[in-house]
């Protein structure tokens, strides 16, 4: 499974089994980082040995909470590294609790032949997650090994010599990122949560707060819900910035505890970020804004297009609004823009967003009202235009639309499942009558939803 891939060509994957259970020290090779660098280095780093490592350090500490003489102490020592080399459950207050019995029993004069015994060490891999040039791995280790039983494994991916140092976080939170409101637990297809513009993650969510760490597996800042209008959009991150609608409906910009609400952006229903540009729909309009400066950008207006957004929303009631997709492309005139697709309710609006430092502008180049949700998007080219997944309202049935770039509706794929999509388009030659001709065309491949792989071919 691939987890991080660079502009440098660098790639991190992992290799994994569901569980691993480790019992000699051989066996330890059950879930692996692997780096292949574009200079063709390969390195690997593994995540069991990692783990245990640390759990052997957190519970090496908690002897001097025990208040044990020194002889105990050493007793205690002994048995946690051998449980620890044997690939053994770790825990100080069994450990602890067995050296005072034997100690007991030797003060009466008597001779205990018991031996101190544990079960496997056993963890469990949970979705990881990208931020940044960092990735993260949530990994779950039985609730009586440690008093903390969830590991958070930080890998800075940025250069190999971080990659072979990650740092393990031991915590206690169960409900880490997957707690995003737009996360949705029942997709027969994990969704990894992929924040490459943020140098921070919301590694803990929960109704009352969430806690954002950096790659260096330190915490950074928390939001507190009470203080969150959750239907405006969940708090979100530009690099280490922390931005969310407070109760008042107006946008909050968070750095390190401080806050600052820009009562210039009032009224705002609902919220987004992408890339280095906040979305925003108050009851007037979308408006875009430069996430840094925090100014508003000018909304330019393709001449190819007819808007259908400024008559066909009820910016009063809007409930559905999101970011389904985004991908950068560079012009003939050789400047590099973003393109972002947002979903408003039953409208699809794409966005074209100069890749710069302080943008001046944006420009709506498609603005299409649709049959239900739009849930997924691919941008094709320019000529080839987009496909987008349509979720209905009435019955869990997707249907796949096709537009062109000016937004005119091409073609409908009725009664796939439900997404995500996962699109793959390639440029691949057309077979006539078996035979490959010179003749060439998109393939767009995707998951049907069905446990499927589907096919659509655009010339």
């Amino acid at each position: 499974m691939e987890l991080y891939c660079d502009h440098h060509g660098n790639r991190i994957h992992l290799l994994c089994s569901s569980v691993m259970t480790t019992k000699k020290q051989a066996e330890l090779n059950a879930d692996i980082l692997i780096w292949t660098g574009a200079d063709g280095r390969r390195s690997k780093v593994n995540l069991d040995v990692k783990v245990r490592e640390a759990v052997y350090k957190e519970v090496d500490k908690k002897w001097y909470t025990l208040h044990l003489d020194e002889e105990k102490l050493e007793k205690c020592r002994k048995i946690l590294r051998k449980c620890f080399e044997t690939g053994k459950f770790m825990n100080a207050n069994n450990i602890s609790i067995f050296v005072k019995r034997e100690s007991a029993t030797a003060r009466k004069g008597q001779t205990s032949r018991r031996k101190y015994t544990a079960e496997p060490f056993t963890c469990f891999l949970k979705t990881p997650g990208r931020f940044s040039s960092s990735i993260i791995i949530p990994i779950l280790i039985q609730s009586n090994q440690v008093q903390n039983d969830m590991c958070f494994v930080f890998v800075d991916c940025s250069s190999l010599e971080t990659f072979l140092e990650p740092k393990v976080c031991i915590k206690s939170y169960r409900n880490f990122y997957t707690g995003d409101p737009y996360w949705d637990s029942s997709t027969p297809v994990t969704s990894m949560l992929s924040l490459p513009h943020a140098d921070l993650v919301p590694l803990a969510v929960s109704s009352s707060e969430v806690i954002y760490y950096d790659k260096y597996g330190e915490e950074f800042d928390r939001v507190f819900m009470s203080d969150v209008k959750l239907e405006c959009g969940p708090p979100q991150v530009y690099r280490n910035l922390v931005y969310y609608v407070d109760q008042e409906n107006s946008l909050v910009q968070g750095l390190n505890g401080n806050r600052t609400v820009l009562e210039h952006f009032a009224f705002v229903n609902k919220m987004a970020v992408c890339r280095n540009v906040i979305i925003m729909m108050n009851l007037e309009s979308l408006i875009f804004a430069d996430a840094i400066s925090l100014l508003p950008l000018e909304v330019l207006l393709s001449d190819k297009i007819t808007p259908s957004l400024p008559n066909g929303v009820d910016k009063e009631r809007v409930t559905y609004f999101k970011v389904i997709g985004e991908k950068e492309i560079v012009k003939d005139t050789g400047i590099k823009y973003n393109l972002v697709a947002i979903a408003i309710d039953s409208h699809l609006v794409v966005v074209e967003i100069p890749l710069c430092e302080e943008p001046e502008f944006v420009e709506i180049t498609m603005c299409v009202e649709v049959c239900g949700l739009a849930k997924d998007i691919c941008f094709i080219s320019p000529y080839c235009g987009v496909l987008v997944s349509v979720a209905s309202h009435s019955f869990p049935r997707e249907t796949l639309h096709h537009f062109d770039s000016r937004g005119r509706l091409q073609g409908l794929l009725p009664g796939l499942g439900k997404g995500p999509r996962s699109f793959l388009p390639l440029m691949l030659p057309i077979k006539t009558d078996g035979a490959e001709s010179d003749r060439k065309a998109w393939h767009i491949y995707m998951r049907d939803g069905h446990d499927g792989i589907l096919c659509v071919i655009l010339e």
